[in-house]
């Protein structure tokens, strides 16, 4: 992580794909979904940190090869990450992680949000974003 940015991430662990699935509720303003991330230790690691801002977690598991490895999830909302705590370290090599999480779409332009139009005088509703990797 560089020192001088707690908001970057570290470079320990880095994806190479994503895979994501996401299920919206116009008219209640939420969101559920589910990730998949592919990534690479770059060397033994407990920890695996990523981008996520005010998200309910209710699933998470990381694989490294055959093996389940044992993960709690924390979500540090000042610095806006998921900080992924192994049971045990997991060696250099790929993993695959996999998230469930559950959200509300607000009018804060941040995430995936909800934006609004109008149409012969009435307001309409659809859920963007700018997620980038």
């Amino acid at each position: 992580m560089e020192p001088n940015n707690p908001h970057r991430l570290t470079r320990d662990v880095v994806p190479t794909a994503y895979r994501v699935a996401i299920d919206t509720d116009l008219a209640e303003s939420r969101f559920t979904g589910s990730v998949t991330i592919d990534a690479v230790a770059e060397g033994p690691t407990d920890r695996i940190v990523c981008n996520a801002v005010d998200l309910t977690i209710h699933q998470v598991s990381v694989r490294s090869g055959d093996r389940d490895i044992a993960t709690s999830a924390e979500l540090d909302a000042e610095t806006e990450r998921l900080i992924l705590t192994l049971a045990e370290p997991v060696p250099a090599g790929d993993l695959v992680i996999d998230l469930a999480f559950e959200g509300v779409l607000n009018d804060q332009l941040v995430g995936f949000y909800r934006s609004s139009f109008t149409v012969d005088g009435r307001t309409e509703y659809m859920a963007v974003t700018q997620f980038e990797a």
